[in-house]
């Protein structure tokens, strides 16, 4: 990404982190380059796009895998690298928006800080659906249930503060593989079992497009997810990002304007001289692409064909120009 230009060329986290452009390129040249028989810039393209690729492997293993159109769905991009990838993934799923939150460096750990504790309780429980004992699935639930109404209580939520969620792990009969499908709750009866075989046909022909009721059913596991909720902090509408010191590395170096660098957006593109400005730089309007976007953790890249624009709540909107 250095030698793309994608980032900054002599340093990141607002000058503490130095970076030497040359060492960079000549650790491609060494061990990409030359073995290969490739231009440096054709080696480190090769290796953005491959990792680009592996992502956009594992972003379809959540997504249209499991039936999900990844066309529907915007991309949240976070982590120091994030954005710098993010379009890339976006063009290989045929993603039109992106979204980066305001500190996407630090992302991850703001969400560990405010989410919800969970505790998983998973129980084996292979029955046919023809046989099933209602009364003792019944008290399978209720014991599962009062482990993590019990668990949650040890760490000081409140019943108030308590959220418990029931799924069953199931498949048609002869099938290899199971889905999980939710349990709508309340009483344990044939009403509700009667709707987890609903819910579970459904889901079946949405992820692999038929369903088969007349095979029978398989429960294979019952889970029960205690979550316990923790106070959530009151966020601002619009988040205040801090001014960038002078020389931090942004693009407007402290407020001096934006610079310049060249960045290569491929082999079909080449190189281009992009205009490099500070987060705050950037206004609420769309900005065309290309245009480089760096803050303190962070560096987002808009290609061409791609716009950049930030909405009310401070956070970065790239879409895929029409």
């Amino acid at each position: 990404n250095v030698l793309l230009g994608f980032l900054n060329q002599t340093h990141l986290l607002g000058g503490a982190f130095e970076i030497d452009a040359e060492l960079a390129r000549k650790a491609i040249s060494d061990n990409v380059a030359r073995p290969l028989e490739m231009t440096d810039v054709e080696a480190a393209y090769g290796v953005h796009t491959l990792v680009n690729s592996n992502m956009a492997r594992a972003l379809r293993a959540v997504s249209s895998e499991r039936g999900r159109d990844p066309r529907r769905f915007d991309l949240i991009t976070f982590g120091g690298s994030g954005p710098v990838h993010a379009v890339g993934l976006a063009a290989m799923l045929d993603i039109s928006r992106v979204v980066v939150p305001p500190f996407p460096g630090v992302f991850s750990s703001f969400g560990l800080l405010v989410a919800d504790v969970e505790h998983h309780f998973v129980q084996t429980y292979f029955k046919t659906f023809a046989e099933l004992d209602i009364t003792e699935l019944a008290q399978l639930l209720n014991k599962l249930w009062e482990q993590g109404r019990s668990q949650l209580r040890a760490e000081g939520f409140d019943d108030s503060r308590q959220e418990i969620i029931t799924q069953f792990d199931m498949k048609y009969e002869g099938q290899v593989s199971d889905l999980t499908v939710p349990f709508p709750g309340g009483e344990v009866n044939r009403q509700t079992v009667n709707a987890v075989i609903a819910a579970f046909d459904q889901e079946h022909e949405r992820s692999f497009g038929y369903n088969s009721p007349d095979t029978g059913y398989q429960l294979v596991n019952v889970r029960v997810i205690a979550r316990g909720l923790p106070e959530k902090p009151r966020m601002p509408e619009r988040l205040v990002l801090p001014e960038p010191s002078k020389g931090s590395g942004g693009g407007s170096s402290g407020g001096s304007g934006p610079t310049q660098r060249d960045v290569y957006f491929g082999p079909n593109r080449g190189w281009a001289s992009v205009p490099v400005i500070d987060r705050l730089s950037l206004p609420t309007d769309a900005t065309e692409g290309p245009l480089i976007v760096e803050e303190y953790d962070s560096t987002t890249v808009v290609p061409p064909g791609w716009n950049a624009a930030t909405d009310q709540w401070s956070n970065i909107i790239l879409q895929k120009a029409e």
